[in-house]
This record gives C-alpha cells, sequence and structure tokens, in this order.
C-alpha cells in the first residue's frame, strides 16, 4: 500500500464506485472513454469529485480482477495502425 502512495499511483476513492458504474454494462472502453464518462456522470448529478487521470484509471484496472484489457488495432490515416488498450468488466 505504500509503495502505491509514494509512486502517486493512488486513485480517488470516490471515483472508483463510479468507475465500476460506468463499466458495469460490460461494454469495452478506453481509459479516455471512461474519463468522459466520468465529466458527464459528474455533470448530470451535479457531483464534486476529482477526476483521476487515465493512467490512474489505467492502473486501477490493471489491478482488478474484475476487468480484462484487450489490445485492439484502430485503423487510421495512410495505412497506419494504433495499438489501443481496451477494458471490459467480467
Amino acid at each position: 500500500m505504500w509503495e502505491d502512495i509514494l509512486k502517486g499511483k493512488r486513485m480517488n476513492k470516490y471515483a472508483i464506485p463510479i468507475i465500476d458504474e460506468i463499466m458495469s454494462d460490460g461494454k469495452e472502453r478506453t481509459t479516455r472513454n471512461i474519463v468522459d464518462a466520468l465529466y458527464e456522470y459528474i455533470e448530470s448529478n451535479k457531483r464534486r469529485i476529482p477526476v483521476p487521470t487515465a493512467r490512474e484509471i489505467a492502473y486501477y484496472l490493471s489491478r482488478n480482477d474484475n476487468y480484462i484489457k484487450e489490445k485492439t488495432y484502430i485503423q487510421g490515416h495512410a495505412k497506419s495502425t494504433k495499438l489501443n488498450n481496451v477494458y471490459r468488466k467480467l
């Protein structure tokens, strides 16, 4: 636990249940999609909580056994592809 605090990887405890609620529908989402959904949740429910960064969310999801990470490729401009990590709740 202290290692997480010293490395700055601890996420806001109020955001965790909201992330779990957002991911409860079983859809695949990137960390950026989760951040956007958090902002929408905060605006629609008039709550004031600090939104974690995409890196903090990725760390939380990677350490939680209820989520799996899948790598997907997104087709970009001029035959370029981009590797993207997508998370899904089990």
